[in-house]
């Protein structure tokens, strides 16, 4: 297995671990859908790998999901794909971007590079 995709590994279980719970789901964007079948858990938005733009209109039913969905973290790789800045996961889903940053909160952790992490600041159920 590639270094880079143990680093992934570890870094969603220390999250896990740390922030998740059993009956609540995470969001990984726009990478890595993968991360829902090794965790066990359902991805809370229709759309597991969103790399390409989406309306405002999908992307508020997107919102609708992941509200209901009451995740407990999310982890936003907000690469350029293919090298265009215009692909960054904050350019081609602006509506879905605002919204987790404005209702999660945004914490550092190591070996995140290149990645943003948000953590559900509502009590869990």
């Amino acid at each position: 297995m590639p270094i880079q995709t143990i680093a992934v590994i570890n870094l969603l279980t220390e999250l896990e671990l740390k922030y998740g719970e059993p009956t609540q789901p995470f969001l990984v964007a726009p990478f890595w859908p993968g991360a829902y079948a090794i965790f066990n858990k359902k991805s809370p938005i229709y759309g597991i790998y969103p790399s390409y733009t989406r309306s405002a209109k999908i992307q508020l039913q997107e919102i609708n999901r992941l509200s209901s969905a009451q995740i407990s973290f999310s982890i936003i790789s907000n690469y350029a794909l293919d090298g265009k800045d215009s692909l960054r996961f904050k350019n081609t889903h602006q509506v879905l971007y605002r919204y987790i940053s404005d209702n999660f909160k945004r914490i550092e952790m190591q070996h995140s590079e290149g990645r943003e992490i948000y953590i559900s600041t509502k009590p869990s159920n």
